[in-house]
């Protein structure tokens, strides 16, 4: 939001040290993604490596990299991204943070999937899953049990998408976090739909449709409808 970029610049204008400008401009590129601001993501990105690189400071490098592949991936260049996602976990690796590791380790994955390469995007996804495992982060963990539901799904192995589906949901129900909640039932539902289980899984797409009702989110409530009608035939 508006406020958010406000309340940043602010905490950016009055950071005492290099580093806490640092990771302050990598929230700043977060925050001006999400409004669409491609070209303040590029600038704030930029500003965050060069001075992460003079400081010689890897956390804040790996950060600054990992900001500028997000502005690659935003403008769907997906080479420079894989190249700047690599580059994030090489310094996140260095500057031993696990859980940038396990973030970049499961946007590799996520980037291979994309390019088709499913070999190679479950073992850095299996690879970020087990660094996200180690830290406290439960929202990352989940995310990247989803995206390997979907390369398992993509692959037609039901039977192990299933259980990374279901391992993101148990993460998204413990947190009450609706979107993700409707994602997982509209993914569930998906493959018990592939499976022939066509009763359990017009349950949990019409579960999935009455969450993407209360939130107002015709996009996904669309995409329900369009599996509950596909269930139905």
């Amino acid at each position: 939001s508006q406020n958010e970029v406000d309340y940043l610049q602010a905490k950016f204008r009055t950071a005492k040290t290099d580093s806490e400008k640092i990771v302050t401009l990598a929230a700043l590129v977060y925050a001006e993604s999400n409004l669409g601001n491609d070209s303040l993501v590029w600038v704030y990105s930029e500003q965050a490596y060069q001075m992460a690189v003079k400081n010689k400071y890897n956390y804040g490098i790996a950060q600054a990299e990992a900001c500028i592949g997000n502005y690659y991936f935003l403008k769907m260049n997906a080479d420079s991204t894989m190249r700047y996602y690599k580059l994030s976990y090489i310094h996140f690796a260095k500057s031993r943070n696990i859980k940038g590791c396990g973030t970049a380790a499961m946007s590799i994955g996520y980037i291979f999937y994309l390019q088709g390469n499913y070999s190679s995007a479950k073992n850095w996804l299996q690879l970020g899953i087990r660094f996200l495992q180690a830290t406290d982060d439960a929202t990352k963990l989940g995310k990247a049990y989803n995206y390997a539901g979907i390369v398992y799904a993509e692959q037609g192995n039901s039977p192990v998408a299933l259980e990374y589906f279901y391992k993101a949901l148990k993460i998204y129900e413990q947190q009450n976090y609706k979107a993700r909640i409707a994602d997982e039932y509209n993914n569930i539902g998906n493959i018990l739909s592939d499976q022939k289980d066509y009763v359990k899984a017009y349950a949990f797409q019409k579960k999935a449709a009455k969450i993407f009702q209360d939130l107002k989110d015709t996009t996904g409530l669309s995409d329900c409808y369009l599996n509950l009608g596909i269930t139905a035939e």
